[in-house]
């Protein structure tokens, strides 16, 4: 049997990579992310963009809300 490799290495997000994408996968818009953290909204919508091509690039792809969510409680950033 050949061996495959493990998809443990998770994408490090830097704290507001982190909070912003906590927020979102718990849910909330991107307006209200905006509006809670003070950025704008194209700046959250970059973060999440940016998120999603870096665990892409780790092998393990985003592609909606509930994969994220799914990639972060993997990989320890929020809670089931």
């Amino acid at each position: 049997m050949a061996n495959l490799p493990l998809m443990t290495s998770n994408a490090h997000l830097a704290p507001r990579e982190k909070l912003v994408a906590v927020l979102y996968a718990d849910g909330q818009t991107v307006a209200e992310i905006s509006s809670q953290t003070g950025n704008t909204v194209n700046s959250v919508r970059s973060v999440i963009r940016d998120i999603r091509h870096r665990y892409r690039a780790k092998g393990r792809p985003t592609p909606t809300k509930l994969a994220l969510r799914s990639r972060l409680i993997e990989d320890g950033h929020l809670h089931p």
